[in-house]
């Protein structure tokens, strides 16, 4: 039987140059977020991750990670899974994690192995809810929890995804065997990289921002486009005061950032400008000024260190501007400055944002 290299990422392995990882792998299982059907659980790397494999036509998948302790959260892990896709093409399905590898159930009372039925029926509750959408979907867990806590029988009509490591081959029937957590990957900045084999054919994608990368059996209709009459296009810089998570979302959110590129134009789209290929998805509606297609206009201060818009710096902080931690990936080989607004600067790697962050934590380079 054949098979295929595939690894799975996150947000912890950093901003991963796609043109790179591309040549060394078969394919992609991508993290779209954590929990209930909540936009500050999404992973901020899912929307990058996905459009780049879409541009570069690497054949990937996505999953979720589960902390459902009871039926309902479960539900609303699916529809968590259901959203970030919508108008994405996971070809290689969408999957449930299902584990406890922080001790988050342990800790709320939820001792995986004294209920074996209930964590049976979230898998089967998140897998029925994909399958109906019209995905490829199956459980992730340890030999372990096939063993010891999942019901597998149970979920006879869905995939395996086996997590095993140590061993030289899969010891259980599976389609995708995950055999070691501590890879390396050319083109991912983290140390360690998750290593799958896919099982079996592996489905064929088209790549190309200008292909109708989203029109697969599980996307949309939506097509790239020039212009298509809109009143922006690829290369403006914007300023917008409202932001949405994907292309036919309904749920305005409060953007972090104010100002970006637009990427990529989606014909048809509710919310057709991709900013800065992945912070988020705008309209007409949202843009408060600009449309340019230069991006060095008012945002240097005079108040900012030393550093101006295009600097190349290093982050040495350990929480964005707003104090949330986080953990940069690229301190050697830095960050490029986007934006500057007194003492707030917006970070970018490779052309996606990374945080918006205290100049006082920035350091030239």
């Amino acid at each position: 039987m054949s098979r295929y290299s595939v690894i799975d990422v996150s947000k912890h392995n950093g901003v991963i140059d796609w043109d790179t990882t591309k040549e060394n792998v078969d394919g992609v299982i991508i993290r779209v977020g954590h929990g209930n059907d909540s936009t500050s659980q999404d992973d901020p790397q899912a929307i990058r991750n996905m459009e780049e494999c879409e541009r570069l036509g690497i054949p990937y998948g996505v999953y979720l990670y589960s902390y459902a302790l009871n039926n309902a959260e479960a539900e609303s892990e699916a529809a968590h899974a259901l959203r970030m896709v919508e108008g994405y093409n996971p070809v290689l399905g969408v999957w449930f994690d299902m584990e406890d590898a922080d001790g988050y159930k342990e800790k709320h009372g939820f001792n995986p192995y004294d209920n074996r039925q209930e964590i049976t029926d979230f898998c089967k509750i998140f897998c029925d809810r994909v399958s109906e959408a019209g995905y490829k979907t199956g459980v992730y867990a340890s030999k372990n929890y096939w063993d010891s806590v999942i019901y597998a029988d149970q979920l006879s009509d869905y995939e395996v995804w086996l997590a095993h490591w140590g061993i030289s081959e899969p010891s259980m029937d599976c389609l995708l065997w995950q055999y070691t957590s501590d890879g390396e990957v050319a083109g991912v900045p983290s140390s360690r990289v998750d290593m799958n084999y896919w099982y079996g054919e592996l489905p064929e994608v088209d790549g190309g921002s200008d292909s109708d990368s989203n029109s697969g059996d599980c996307g949309g209709d939506e097509e790239d486009t020039e212009d298509g009459g809109y009143s922006y296009s690829v290369g403006n810089t914007v300023n917008y005061d409202t932001i949405y998570v994907s292309s036919t979302s309904e749920e305005a959110l409060k953007p972090t950032y104010t100002t970006g590129t637009i990427t990529r134009v989606v014909d048809g789209a509710r919310n057709p400008y991709l900013i800065d290929d992945g912070t988020g998805w705008i309209n007409d509606d949202c843009i408060a000024g600009g449309g340019s297609d230069d991006s060095d206009d008012s945002e240097e201060s005079s108040d900012c260190g030393g550093i101006s818009v295009g600097d190349t710096v290093r982050f040495n902080g350990d929480t964005d501007y707003n104090g949330t931690a986080i953990k940069a990936w690229h301190n050697d080989s830095g960050y490029e400055v986007t934006q500057l607004d007194g003492d707030r600067a917006v970070l970018s790697f490779n052309g996606a944002v990374f945080a918006a962050v205290n100049v006082s934590d920035c350091e030239l380079i």
